[in-house]
């Protein structure tokens, strides 16, 4: 199932989650945190993949268009979160896209498989609301330095 959310913003911030309750969250905290883009989500790596490839109901690239960051968990069903990073980075047209894993994984292994991979950033998702805001706020703040065009995210 595909979820568009709209957050007064052209660009899109791809959200892939497989748990539906933890998305609703993470939209509400992305508005409280001062994003501005629309966030998309897709509730697994099989329907990013569909999702960047802009096959099948994500042809329309003006609904669709390709994101500006990805978010993904790590331990979704069909395909992980680190396959799917592996498959982006594997792939030329889109592999500079900003991909944040965001899991409640706080192993080792996967921590070092997600940077070999490319990832650009490993986050843990925290306990607590609070906490989860203020580390999204961050992370904008971080995309924020890293946008050459130094728009906000």
């Amino acid at each position: 199932m595909v979820f568009v959310h709209v957050m007064l913003g052209e660009e899109v911030i791809l959200y892939v989650e497989d748990d539906e309750a933890y998305a609703q969250l993470m939209e509400c905290v992305l508005k409280q945190s001062g994003f501005t883009h629309r966030m998309i989500h897709l509730s697994s790596a099989a329907q990013a993949k569909a999702y960047i490839e802009g096959v099948g109901e994500f042809t329309d690239r003006q609904r669709y268009p390709l994101p500006c960051l990805i978010l993904a968990d790590l331990k979704m069903p069909e395909m992980t979160g680190l396959e799917f990073l592996d498959w982006v980075r594997s792939h030329s047209s889109h592999r500079q896209l900003p991909y944040v894993i965001l899991t409640s994984s706080e192993d080792l292994k996967d921590i070092i498989k997600a940077y070999q991979l490319g990832a650009d950033s490993f986050l843990v998702k925290p306990p607590r609301v609070p906490d989860l805001v203020e580390m999204v706020k961050g992370m904008e703040n971080f995309w924020a330095k890293r946008n050459p065009s130094n728009r906000k995210l």
